[in-house]
């Protein structure tokens, strides 16, 4: 056992996948051989890895079958994917799931995947002018998201996000995401506007960009329950008496330090310039 499927043909991409699945059930069940998938408790895989497989355009559905234990999915490096909503039914436990390099035309991935709360979503591709949702109730439950596309793809309330990492994005609203706690957008298109983050008002850790003509309109941001940021600027604004619970600080292209401008961070006991 331990073959690698690249080595091997098959007659068929999903016969491709389905081997990939069990070739990694194989290898976490090194001391024996006969793997019963009907035997839920034996089977130990929790995370599972399907990737380069250009030519596939659909997973049947039986090919997650047995895996109730599996936590964390990654599919990468596949077209036009059609993913049976049914795939689900059986994977209670899967509450994290990571695509790369995808083509989609439908969000029929999405649909019924109630129980994942984390998602990772980068260097996909949505064919819009074929792309519906069919009024999926889609990541109903989603904590965490890493994304590099339009969040509008989705047209969806992100209301119960705590974790947001968004790149090469034009932020359009914000407003939307109260609960978050954890937002990087350090990498998003340059900020016309910051009086959002004052909506985020249960916001913990923090990396943006400050352009030089939002310096003053900093001085009226509140975050209150702010504990770390990572600021990119070339002059350091002043911190207001909202940032006094702050505990590090990371400045990155400062140009200079300016006196007093860190008067009201009182409890900061890690600065890096």
């Amino acid at each position: 056992y331990g073959y690698n499927p690249v080595y091997i043909d098959f007659d068929a991409f999903e016969e491709s996948s389905i081997f990939k699945v069990i070739s990694q059930l194989i290898d976490v069940k090194k001391d024996n051989f006969i793997i019963d998938l009907t035997q839920i408790e034996m089977n130990q895989i929790v995370s599972l890895d399907l990737t380069n497989l250009p030519n596939l355009k659909s997973l049947n559905e039986n090919v997650l079958y047995g895996l109730e234990n599996l936590e964390i999915l990654h599919l990468s490096k596949m077209n036009f994917l059609k993913f049976p909503s049914s795939s689900y039914k059986n994977l209670l436990n899967l509450n994290k799931l990571i695509l790369n390099k995808i083509t989609f035309k439908n969000l029929s991935i999405f649909k019924d995947s109630k129980y994942i709360d984390k998602l990772s979503l980068k260097n996909c591709c949505f064919v819009k002018n074929q792309l519906t949702n069919d009024n999926y109730e889609i990541l109903n439950n989603l904590k965490s998201l890493e994304s590099d596309i339009d969040l509008e793809i989705f047209e969806k309330n992100y209301s119960t996000l705590e974790i947001l990492s968004l790149e090469y994005q034009t932020l359009k609203n914000l407003n939307n995401f109260k609960m978050l706690k954890f937002l990087n957008i350090r990498n998003c298109s340059p900020l016309e506007c910051i009086n959002f983050l004052n909506d985020l008002n249960q916001m913990e850790f923090l990396d943006f960009k400050l352009p030089n003509n939002l310096i003053d309109s900093f001085e009226l941001v509140n975050l209150y329950k702010l504990k770390f940021l990572v600021l990119t600027c070339e002059n350091i604004p002043n911190f207001n008496e909202s940032f006094k619970n702050l505990q590090g600080l990371e400045l990155i292209n400062a140009k200079s330090i300016p006196r007093d401008q860190f008067v009201n961070l009182i409890n900061v006991d890690y600065l890096a310039l």
